[in-house]
Formats: structure tokens, sequence, C-alpha cells
């Protein structure tokens, strides 16, 4: 084959992987100052699923190639005057929103709910039953 086609070839798929990844729907995860945010990141790679850890005050305005949204932990609570605050308008009922606990506090708060104490801390690996997510089942 012809040096000249040869990187005719190169450039196309470079172009198409290119393409594919600039036009991937993709997960953010907004990062309040959790331990655990890599983690969180490093298991959504290892489910095939593009994501991005932002800031909690940078999400992207309008971008169309985000399909959810992650709201990771924090070491504050969500009654603390320094805890971190974001707009959850700009994306809540566009897209599903999972909090993780900070953030599930924080989205319980900011919903008129409240966040108490448990009583006991319980850190255990959980099992996820395969009928909630397919993947879950497979090696």
């Amino acid at each position: 084959m012809p040096k000249k086609s040869v990187l005719l070839l190169l450039e196309t798929c470079f172009k198409l992987i290119y393409t594919y990844y600039m036009q991937q729907q993709k997960v953010i995860i907004l990062d309040f100052g959790s331990q655990t945010t890599q983690l969180i990141a490093r298991r959504l790679r290892e489910l095939d699923t593009f994501c991005e850890i932002l800031p909690y005050n940078k999400f992207p305005a309008q971008d169309p190639d985000v399909i959810g949204v992650i709201l990771a932990g924090s070491p504050y609570s969500v009654y603390d005057p320094q805890a971190f605050k974001v707009d959850l308008s700009q994306f809540r009922g566009r897209m599903p929103i999972l909090g993780i606990c900070y953030g599930a506090q924080f989205m319980s708060h900011t919903l008129g709910g409240k966040a108490e104490p448990a009583g006991t801390f319980r850190a255990t690996k959980a099992e996820t039953p395969s009928r909630l997510c397919p993947r879950a089942s497979t090696p």
C-alpha cells in the first residue's frame, strides 16, 4: 500500500474516533470535595460510561451530551454555614440526578426534606440485584 494511502486511512480513522468521542453522551459528577469522587468516576468508566468530574459550581450550560448528573459527597452537612450550594433548577427535570452522601442530603434539603443523623455508621459493600441493573450481572 502506498505511503499516501496509509496516511489518508490513518487521518480518516482519527477523524472518526475524534467525532465519536466529541459526540459521546456523558454523566457529569459535581464534586463537593468528597474523598470518593474519583472512585465513583472509575466505577462509571468500568461500566463503559463516559463521565467528567467538575467542581460543584462549574456545571456546563446547556450541554446536549449530558445525560445525567451525580452530586458527590462533601465534608460538610447541609446545615453547615460553609456548606457548598448549587442551583439544581438548571438540570432538574431535564435529566436524572443521583445524590451520594452530601448530594442526597442536599437534594432532600432543597426540596423541603430534612437530613438527620442515623445514630450508627455502616459502610459495607452493597450488592445490586441484576433485575435493577442488568449490567451488574455481567462479568
